[in-house]
């Protein structure tokens, strides 16, 4: 899994190096553990906006009924 550019100002590429098997999804968890966004997977690269997310460290989870991976994104102040 990678994300970039990271840091970022809420704008933000997904690249699966492979595509999960099954049913997975993606979800963005902020740093008190609380999912704010959840969606299925449907491409191995895909952009993201999270712009309007207040600055701070985010995980970005990518979850399979056969794996899990979270990477953390780190989404910068806005000016």
């Amino acid at each position: 899994v990678n994300i970039y550019p990271n840091p970022s100002n809420g704008i933000f590429t997904l690249e699966l190096s492979d595509m999960p098997r099954g049913n997975a999804e993606i979800r963005i968890v902020n740093s008190i553990g609380q999912v704010i966004y959840v969606t299925p997977i449907m491409a191995q690269t895909t952009f993201y906006d999270f712009s309007y997310l207040a600055a701070g460290t985010y995980y970005v989870q990518v979850i399979s009924s056969q794996s899990s991976i979270t990477k953390q994104i780190i989404i910068t102040q806005k000016y």
